[in-house]
């Protein structure tokens, strides 16, 4: 009886300790995904549909807006629109691409940026790591189905906020990415 009890317990403990300390597991092997291009284990990480409909609504609202502004004040403000519209939508599905990848995702969380910064030592050395020292890292429970990885980058004073979700007892998915547009 005294040994189906301390079973128990430990058992509890046990699944308690890995339900609550599943998001640390998920971002380390996921980061080793990322910089070891690992395609397959990163998909298992990803709500593709998710995340891409979340960014593709982001960079629509953004491009929509700027352009509006540029062009609001012109001659044929409307028929402009919608010959610059399909553009844009090809534009987004494009950047779109190009980040939802190992590299992109490493570079948009590691350093705060979608693109690569074009140096003289970079254009030499395609495997310099994406590491920047000023971005710094945090991670919370949103609830306990949701928790939040948090890049702050003290350059620009930018955060980026990238939204996980429990799909079962231990798996995690990244499913939004909320940009500083």
């Amino acid at each position: 009886m005294r040994l189906s009890i301390k079973l128990i317990s430990s058992t509890i403990i046990i699944s308690a300790l890995t339900y609550i300390l599943s998001p640390i597991y998920c971002l380390l092997s996921f980061n080793n995904a990322l910089k070891k291009n690992d395609f397959q284990t990163f998909d298992s990480y990803i709500d593709f549909h998710s995340l891409r409909k979340d960014l593709k609504s982001q960079f629509s609202l953004y491009l929509n807006n700027k352009t509006s502004n540029i062009i609001s004040e012109q001659e044929n403000y409307k028929l402009k629109m919608l010959l610059i519209n399909p553009i844009i939508d090809n534009v987004i599905d494009k950047s779109l691409d190009a980040t939802i990848t190992p590299k992109g995702l490493n570079r948009l969380l590691n350093t705060g940026f979608m693109t690569k910064n074009l140096t003289r030592e970079s254009s030499r050395n395609n495997n310099i790591p994406y590491k920047d020292p000023e971005v710094k890292h945090s991670i919370y429970y949103k609830n306990i189905n949701l928790f939040v990885l948090q890049v702050d980058s003290n350059k620009d004073q930018k955060t980026i906020i990238a939204k996980w979700k429990r799909y079962n007892f231990v798996q995690w998915k990244l499913y939004s990415i909320k940009l500083p547009l």
